[in-house]
């Protein structure tokens, strides 16, 4: 690089003051164009980087200001500006160590996809470079932690309050280095993540959760399921770990995974009660809540301009895109067979077949039902998909409404997880086939597996209890005699529950048999034929199956 970055606002063009360098530099040059919505780009020429002679642009980025007198005050942004501004009356550009400034400053990335795309264009070694030379809080405290801008605690603490504005950097702060450095998998692999939630309901009640996830080579134990029955209290806690992870950067939260992204998901109603409204803050900080049941219309073309965003991208969590995320949560259930969208000019496309052409990212190729294959420019392929088709399987309007909510579930997590996300499901088994539940499941522990991510499910259904592992299952024992400021029972079962029978999870957590009501009816039917004396299993064996007629001797071996 340049001995130091220069500074430069947008009333010069980059042009400009490119030119006027040359005169300056002869090798690197890194260029930081201060905005007026107090963030900044920054234009990076490296030489001997993968890009060689060409610019690379990074950003838009946090910036925050360092007075240099004793205090170390911070500067206003406005203040800032004005100064570089009066600072390059006579020349296009100042050099950002320069005494006449009377300032430092330090910079942060808004996105981990930043910093990934950063990786990529210029490699490693080159990367780390250009992050040192705009003083990148992440690098900084990992290889100049000695440095003026953030030597001082007191100091550091000011600027990282500053400097951070969402949840997604909150996380970057203490995991970034790993993407820097491209070590995020093995980070990933390794992380423990816990916290805790803790709130007070308006009757009184109060409920106190320790969320502890293993790593993601574990057989189950990225999801913690709350299960209890209406009113215990699910969907409260997930309303509640929703406002505090979102409020993480202003309010206390407690444990060592801040979460980069909430996303929730729901099925039924148009607009969902159970998560806390998509304000324009949270949004931009990456919460989304997504309805699993399709709605039409609207929410059809939405969903396809999502897919289609996936398909043309080669975004990357770790060494895993997106878009090969998607494709390996869709295998969890479908398997081989197709999930399609329509072109106009080939008919069904299935999505497993399409491919980046490596040598020129912006064209893609896939394979027709025929076997041809076809290359066509992305932009053309976007085009000429019918959105009202939607998504489908071999032909339009052939998927259940239970295929379509695993489908939405897919495409929506994939393209908007982050590493590091808190995923929150309510009730994901409505519409679903027990079958569908069980991938669906599997999906969701593939997500959260390839991103670093974690989940809180609510649920009614043992089929998603036998999913985990039974020390993340969370019984929740709230009857209406609690009293007001009583802690709300939240139990543990001791019971081996991943990939157990449901009607012994139904016992275990719910402490009743799941057919204890059709086996009150069977003994009503017994009663009815008046024919008292008569063995139950003679009575019934020629119209119930051999495990009711078992449940119900038992019940009465037991009731003598």
């Amino acid at each position: 690089m340049a001995n130091s970055p220069v500074f430069f606002t947008n009333k010069d063009s980059l042009r400009l003051v490119e030119t006027e360098l040359r005169a300056y530099f002869q090798s690197r040059l890194t260029i930081i164009e201060i905005g007026s919505d107090e963030t900044c780009v920054v234009h990076f020429k490296i030489p001997n980087s993968k890009l060689g002679s060409k610019w690379y642009t990074y950003g838009p980025l946090s910036i925050c200001f360092v007075s240099n007198n004793r205090s170390q005050s911070m500067l206003k942004y406005t203040e800032a500006r004005r100064i570089i501004d009066d600072r390059t009356q006579e020349s296009s550009f100042v050099e950002s160590n320069s005494k006449a400034l009377g300032f430092s400053f330090v910079t942060m990335g808004l996105s981990a996809m930043d910093y990934r795309a950063l990786v990529d264009h210029v490699g490693v070694q080159s990367a780390l470079e250009a992050l040192l030379s705009v003083h990148d809080i992440i690098s900084l405290r990992e290889y100049r932690p000695n440095s003026t801008e953030i030597k001082n605690h007191r100091i550091r603490k000011r600027i990282v309050k500053s400097i951070v504005r969402s949840t997604e950097q909150l996380f970057l702060l203490e995991n970034g280095i790993e993407i820097i450095r491209e070590n995020e998998r093995a980070a990933i692999d390794a992380a423990r993540p816990e916290f805790e939630c803790s709130f007070q309901l308006q009757d009184g009640r109060q409920y106190f959760y320790n969320f502890n996830f293993g790593p993601t080579a574990d057989l189950g134990r990225r999801i913690a399921v709350l299960i209890g029955k209406n009113g215990s209290g699910k969907t409260q806690t997930l309303r509640h770990t929703a406002q505090l992870a979102l409020g993480a950067l202003t309010r206390g939260w407690h444990g060592n995974f801040a979460p980069s992204r909430v996303i929730g998901f729901y099925t039924g109603n148009k607009v969902s009660k159970v998560f806390p409204p998509q304000t324009l803050k949270r949004m931009v900080s990456g919460y989304k809540v997504y309805n699993m049941a399709s709605e039409g219309g609207v929410s059809s073309s939405g969903l396809i301009d999502t897919l289609l965003g996936l398909i043309g991208s080669s975004q990357r969590i770790a060494n895993t895109t997106r878009f090969e995320i998607l494709i390996d949560g869709l295998k969890q259930a479908r398997k081989n067979y197709p999930i399609s969208v329509f072109h106009d000019d080939y008919g069904p496309i299935d999505i497993s077949k399409i491919r980046l052409v490596r040598q020129d990212p912006t064209y893609i190729s896939y394979s027709l039902r025929s076997g041809d294959l076809i290359e066509e420019e992305y932009s053309e392929f976007q085009d000429s998909i019918d959105r009202s088709k939607g998504v489908f399987g071999l032909r339009p309007n052939d998927l259940s409404s239970g295929e379509e909510a695993y489908i939405r579930f897919c495409i929506f997590s994939a393209a908007h997880t982050e590493n590091g996300s808190l995923l929150l499901l309510d009730e994901p088994e409505v519409f679903l086939h027990p079958q569908f539940i069980d991938a669906l499941m599997g999906s969701l522990h593939r997500v959260l597996e390839l991103t670093g991510s974690v989940a809180v499910v609510a649920t009614h259904s043992a089929y998603v209890v036998r999913c985990v592992q039974e020390d993340m299952v969370h019984i929740i024992k709230s009857d209406d005699w609690h009293h007001a400021g009583e802690r709300v029972d939240v139990q543990r079962t001791r019971m081996k529950t991943f990939g157990a029978d449901v009607g012994l999870i139904s016992l275990f957590v719910f402490g009743e048999d799941e057919m204890e009501t059709t086996k009150n009816r069977a003994l009503k039917y017994i009663s009815n034929l008046g024919q008292s004396g008569v063995a139950p299993e003679e009575a019934l064996k020629s119209i119930v199956s051999e495990d009711l007629i078992s449940k119900i001797v038992n019940s009465n071996e037991e009731n003598r």
